[in-house]
């Protein structure tokens, strides 16, 4: 067929864009007939299809516009249930049913239509029959039975029937991407607490797997009321042209409505189950992918080889055991129409009737009426079960925890003309695992419905086991607590637990009488032994933490550069500018101060090198640099800083903190969090945590006068002769290594620096 579109001879170059007018843009002819489409078809015959030649999808067909109605809708039916003291959580069918409401009731009407064709064709075959058998029939009245038939076969099935699934699989691709949109922006603003009930490849099977079911639900959803109308009025015919032999035909299908509420209830359990274990696997795939450098390493391949053999094999019977009772509702069905017709025929001729054309075909056509919704209501059955799983699953996500914007007073966060200001007064803050979210409580319905499994115990699992005790202690063997930190009067360890009837919630963290001011400009540090609350701190500023008192002020722009950095398939560039305008003076200051210059000239391809998925072939010191210029490079008015030289060498930590802490972003306001105190004498203010408390607060030098002893290296002649001549000259050096003895603090004689000539200056 698609020679008849090729053009002969040599192809000439066409202008890019669509072949013609869209859809919204042609005559009512043209929609009718879907004769837009032909100029694709052709330009397709002759050459590769591109997505430029595609049409652009209609605004109002957009995603986000999509979205955004389905939210307010969504909105607005929880907020009528919560008045009526009904579950909050509304029902995701009967928001979209209201949003799409005239599009439902316009592919009703034209499927209305086509089932009258279909239930008016065997009585004109009949009447066609009968006028062939009677000459004395006017000849016009057959030839209008004739022109009806053929008529309606184009108006009943060629444009209402086609128009009518059309405009419901429109339906069902708008559900999707509303729900595609919903779960993404979601997962962006989940809470602590959620985060935890779910994983990216939960997540990601919600938008691929069942978001889809909506479309594959939506195209036969008329079928709902349509097929038993059809039914019903269809063997009402079939008993006035054969009697109470129909009767038979319709106990037949009566018997066969407890088999398809049995199947509901098996296809039901077995979809929770298919998707339980894709979960699982998802989850299991996810980790191996992040951690595939490590596998290979330790030459994991078989152990999780097999692992995901043994999850894929449990997924594959689950899904062998819903095709098999696909197949066998299929079967059963596809048969039972013919069935049925064999059983009404053989009663009507052993009634002593005589089976004649105008009885036969009509009867026959009949049954090929009914054939339709029979074999399509337990399909329909089967995916409603499906769909149900599904809007439970999306739901759970709907209603989780998320991030509470009323946690924070943020202001200006496009950017303010007066600098970025931080304030947190009396406030107290808790991370906690809600057992009463809506993540939680579908996980554990469906531990509930999962058979449990015996836990095996070979190689993988004990080398596993030995490997993580391994690094715990070599973690631990790392970890070193600032002085003066350990014991803090008022303060006991193991502070910010809260206890409830005398046992300690393991689930509970808490930040107490946290009063904390960064002004602009100012460069504001926090230190503290790890687990003292630094990164929760941060976290509340950022509205991460629920907030149970207190207030939390952010006035400008936030940029936050991370613990752990992020990295995406993208350019190095990319990774850089992150959306924003390119601007070549900015970007080459950021790369100078991030001490990139030598990484880009160590890349084949400089900044175009194309990095892997979560920066694969970037070492952890460039991906924490690239995660700064990232922030730096935004030119925001607050940079939050969670400990980012932390994988970064002495050398480059120093001329980041220098060149781009100190100089470039001096007009900011820059909240440090850092282990690393050589840093500490150059910030405005020190905030000292401990237990979820911040127990001091001042100037470096006062904090040292306040007995905090922060910094400590031994002040004499015979170290500094020893050292002389092993450091490099006009470089800036700070003791905490030497801590040889604790005779001499900083606060008393500063820092110092060796000249040219190796003499010890004191700034």
């Amino acid at each position: 067929m698609l020679k008849w579109f090729r053009r002969k001879g040599e192809v000439e170059d066409e202008p890019p864009g669509p072949p013609g007018p869209g859809p919204d843009e042609v005559s009512w002819w043209s929609k009718l007939s879907y004769s837009w489409i032909n100029p694709l078809i052709k330009r397709g015959a002759r050459r590769q299809l591109d997505p430029e030649d595609i049409w652009d999808i209609p605004r109002a067909e957009a995603s986000s516009v999509r979205e955004s109605e389905f939210e307010e809708e969504y909105k607005k039916r929880k907020a009528a249930r919560t008045e009526k003291g009904l579950d909050p959580a509304p029902s995701l069918t009967r928001a979209f049913m209201k949003l799409h409401k005239r599009t439902y009731i316009i592919a009703g009407m034209l499927m209305f239509v086509s089932q009258a064709y279909n239930l008016a064709a065997p009585t004109l075959i009949q009447e066609i029959i009968i006028y062939l058998g009677d000459p004395s029939i006017s000849p016009g009245l057959g030839y209008m039975y004739v022109i009806i038939l053929a008529f309606g076969q184009w108006i009943g099935l060629g444009v209402c029937q086609s128009r009518s699934f059309l405009l419901m699989i429109e339906i069902g691709l708008s559900c999707r991407a509303a729900l595609t949109a919903a779960v993404f922006k979601k997962s962006t603003n989940l809470s602590n607490s959620s985060r935890q009930n779910v994983t990216v490849g939960e997540i990601v099977n919600l938008m691929s797997n069942d978001t889809q079911r909506y479309v594959e639900v939506t195209q036969f959803l008329q079928q709902v009321w349509s097929g038993p109308l059809v039914i019903i009025v269809g063997l009402a015919l079939l008993i006035r042209l054969v009697g109470v032999a129909a009767l038979a035909g319709l106990a037949l299908m009566l018997l066969t409505i407890p088999l398809q509420g049995k199947m509901f209830l098996w296809a039901n359990s077995l979809r929770l189950e298919v998707m339980t274990h894709s979960d699982v696997r998802v989850k299991l795939m996810n980790e191996v992918l992040q951690g595939i450098k490590a596998v290979k390493l330790y030459a994991w391949e078989d152990s999780f080889e097999e692992r995901i053999e043994e999850v894929r094999e449990k997924e594959v019977k689950a899904i062998f055991k819903t095709s098999l009772l696909r197949g066998i509702n299929f079967g059963i069905f596809s048969a039972l129409p013919s069935i049925i017709a064999i059983v009404v025929l053989v009663i009507y001729s052993a009634q002593g009737n005589i089976l004649t054309p105008e009885v036969v075909f009509p009867a026959i056509g009949y049954m090929n009426v009914l054939r339709f919704p029979l074999l399509l209501l337990p399909m329909l059955v089967t995916q409603l079960a499906q769909l149900k799983v599904s809007n439970k699953r999306l739901s759970a996500l709907l209603e989780a925890g998320q991030m509470n914007e009323a946690d924070r007073n943020w202001i200006d966060k496009e950017g303010s003309p007066e600098g970025g200001r931080v304030e947190v007064a009396d406030g107290h803050f808790m991370w906690r695992i809600d057992r009463n979210d809506s993540l939680n409580k579908m996980k554990q319905k469906e531990k509930s419905t999962t058979k449990p499994q015996k836990k095996k115990r070979g190689l993988f699992r004990r080398r596993r086991e030995s490997t993580g005790q391994g690094i715990a202690e070599d973690e631990l063997e790392d970890v070193e607590e600032v002085d003066g930190v350990e014991e803090v009067e008022g303060v006991k360890e193991g502070e910010g637990l809260e206890e409830e009837n005398g046992v300690m919630d393991e689930d509970t963290y808490e930040l107490k009488n946290i009063n904390f001011t960064a002004e602009p400009g100012e460069f504001v540090a926090i230190v503290g032994a790890v687990g003292s609350g630094k990164s929760s701190l941060i976290s509340a500023i950022l509205g991460e933490v629920s907030k149970l008192e207190g207030t939390v002020d952010v006035r400008g722009s936030v940029a936050y550069a991370a613990q752990t950095p992020w990295i995406f398939n993208d350019t190095l560039r990319s990774n850089i500018i992150f959306g924003e305008t390119d601007d070549d003076a900015i970007y080459s200051k950021t790369i100078y101060a991030t001490a990139l210059e030598n990484d880009l000239e160590a890349l084949p391809a400089g900044d175009q090198t194309e990095i892997g998925e979560k920066g694969i072939n970037l070492s952890g010191g460039q991906k924490q640099r690239v995660s700064i210029a990232r922030a730096v490079y935004t030119d925001a008015d607050i940079y939050i800083l969670d400990d980012p030289l932390s994988a970064v060498d002495a050398h480059a930590g120093e001329h980041i903190f220098q060149e781009c802490f100190r100089k470039q972003l001096r007009k900011k306001t820059r909240i440090l969090v850092t282990n690393q105190l050589q840093f500490l004498p150059y910030t405005d203010r020190v905030y000292v945590m401990k237990g979820g408390r911040i127990v001091d607060a001042g100037t470096f030098a006062e904090l040292n006068r306040k007995g905090w002893q922060l910094l400590y290296f031994p002040l004499t002649s015979s170290l500094l002769r020893t050292l002389r001549p092993v450091f490099r000259p006009y470089t800036e050096y700070y003791f905490l290594m030497f801590c040889l003895s604790r005779n001499t603090s900083i606060a008393d004689h500063g820092s110092l620096w060796f000249d040219s000539s190796g003499n010890c200056h004191k700034i």
